[in-house]
């Protein structure tokens, strides 16, 4: 690897942990108790990683690890200054090229990590999550042409990988070509019959034309992944559709079960519930739902419903206001406000 090229490198971390800086977002509260244990485990396991390099500089494995702890820990920079220097020690190693162009992917800087994918595969062919990562890159980007000719090539020197097969049902999706996918997505199963990412594609398949068969391949994907939450949405949505409340109902509580705080399914059991005219019960979902999800509009609006029709109309103006709050011109919202308004 040239000085020239490795100082081009540099420079494109350099570009990340600015825009990182700048462009994080936050993720879900945790307990200050579990932030401060899991900072410990990684101030632990830093400090083994910083004496083991110390006693071995030149061992690229040792900066790898390092690497994908500081990534983990949000550490952009000395991320990026240990798979760089990873690089200079191990050249041929696919799996750090794989990393740096993650790290690239994060900023949307999706030029560079093609790039980066592709002098990997100038040393390493035939290595597969390298060559999967280029074509889903091209995936992202939506040049469809190159990312099949990488599937097809992996498919050429290793016909049995799934995701593959796969990826390809993806560019066929993307390009609005949904009935031509279903042979690639058996295909992946029939080589990885826990690959519940290709069972959920084909339930979706099956859903839209409202086939019951959405049902086996959503069941396989729980089979596999039994808290897998958009499978049991899925799932609970299909049934929703058919009208077998029952069914539906079933799949969104297993997904309360699992996420107390997934405020889709919560809204759709209270949707559900007034359907069949359970309207106190409703009303107390759609209240549940707007406690985990303050700026959820439909809620609002759902709840103001709900309200509106046990004769609470000062209530239901609330909600309906508060939804033109979340989402301005809410159109059942104003339809609500319009209609109790003419009402006095």
């Amino acid at each position: 690897m040239t000085k020239m090229y490795l100082f081009f490198i540099k420079g494109l971390f350099i570009f990340i942990a600015i825009v990182s800086v700048i462009g994080c977002g936050g993720e879900a509260a945790k307990s200050s108790e579990t932030v401060a244990k899991e900072q410990f485990q990684e101030k632990d396991q830093l400090t083994i990683l910083n004496e083991r390099i110390a006693a071995d500089t030149t061992n690229a494995q040792l900066y790898y690890d390092r690497c994908r702890l500081l990534i983990s820990n949000n550490d952009i920079v000395d991320a990026a200054d240990d798979i760089l220097r990873a690089l200079e020690l191990e050249p041929e190693n696919a799996k750090y090229y794989e990393t740096a162009s993650v790290l690239l992917l994060q900023v949307n800087d999706s030029r560079a990590a093609i790039n980066m994918l592709q002098r990997g595969l100038d040393i390493k062919p035939l290595d597969v999550p390298l060559r999967l990562q280029l074509g889903r890159l091209y995936l992202i980007v939506r040049q469809y042409e190159q990312a099949n000719e990488q599937f097809d090539r992996i498919i050429a020197f290793a016909p049995t990988e799934a995701a593959a097969y796969h990826f390809k049902a993806l560019v066929l999706k993307e390009q609005g070509k949904d009935g031509e996918m279903t042979p690639l997505l058996e295909k992946a199963i029939q080589y990885d019959p826990e690959f519940t990412d290709a069972y959920m594609q084909l339930g979706m398949l099956y859903s839209k034309k409202k086939d019951p068969l959405a049902i086996q391949y959503f069941d396989n994907a729980l089979r596999v992944e039994p808290k897998r939450i958009d499978a049991l949405y899925a799932k609970g949505y299909f049934y929703q559709r058919q009208e077998d409340f029952s069914n539906a109902k079933k799949a969104y509580r297993a997904i309360m079960k699992i996420d107390p705080q997934y405020e889709f399914a919560i809204y759709n059991v209270g949707y559900l519930l007034m359907l069949e005219d359970s309207l106190a019960a409703s009303e107390k979902h759609f209240n549940m739902a707007v406690k985990v999800a303050p700026s959820y509009a439909d809620a609002y609006q759902m709840r103001g419903f709900a309200a509106e029709l046990q004769g609470k109309k000062e209530q239901a103006l609330r909600d309906y206001e508060q939804a033109l709050i979340f989402e301005e011109g809410h159109p059942k919202a104003t339809e609500g406000i319009k209609r109790l308004k003419a009402e006095k």
